[in-house]
């Protein structure tokens, strides 16, 4: 599981404590690569602190903050997992989905994106945007930007530049891999503050 973060202190303890639940009750191998984005407060500071406690949590930092793309291809280079996700670290997205995200792949599935369910402000402009890559891509998933779960030969196949990782599913499709989706649910965010902007929906 990759989870880049920026300036998200006050997530960074109650996250992982869901993911210690989470990979207590699955008895399964995880491991957690900690991305910190080149984070301004104490998010490297609690996670480092965190990976004593917990075996399975590895943590890398930037000085600098690089961008989502750079933090999960670090992130990607870094774990050492046959089956990768992307998990973001704003706590609106519980863990215990990953495991079914996983089934799917264990069925046949090469990446499985997340179908957010629940209510959230920017709505109205996921769904254009996803209606637009239904149309101009031809996909039958209904959600580009939520959690994914994959296969690492996926990522090894695809060429990520700078803000790409929002064309992960699109990619991979055109490529030949087999996309499937699982519901999950959306949860407000309690800390910190969202990262989505209007100059990322010009991007």
């Amino acid at each position: 599981v990759v989870i880049p973060a920026y300036d998200e202190q006050d997530n960074v303890k109650p996250l992982l404590e869901q993911f210690d639940e989470v990979i207590k009750r699955s008895g399964k191998d995880w491991e957690v690569v900690f991305v910190n984005d080149g984070s301004t407060d104490k998010t490297e500071e609690r996670a480092r602190d965190a990976s004593i406690r917990y075996h399975w949590l590895k943590v890398v930092s930037y000085s600098r903050n690089r961008g989502l793309t750079a933090a999960l291809y670090t992130g990607f280079k870094a774990a050492r997992g046959s089956i990768f996700v992307f998990y973001p670290a704003d706590m609106q997205y519980h863990p215990q989905d990953i495991p079914r995200m996983i089934a799917k792949i264990d069925r046949g599935a090469d990446l499985v994106t997340g179908w957010k369910q629940g209510k959230y402000r920017k709505r109205f402009i996921s769904y254009t945007y996803n209606k637009l890559c239904q149309i101009l891509f031809g996909l039958k998933v209904h959600d580009l930007n939520s959690v994914k779960a994959f296969r690492k030969e996926v990522v090894d196949g695809l060429s990520l530049r700078r803000d790409w990782h929002r064309y992960m599913v699109v990619m991979a499709a055109e490529a030949g891999y087999a996309i499937d989706e699982a519901k999950v649910t959306l949860y407000p965010r309690k800390y910190g503050k969202s990262k989505f902007g209007s100059a990322r929906i010009l991007g």
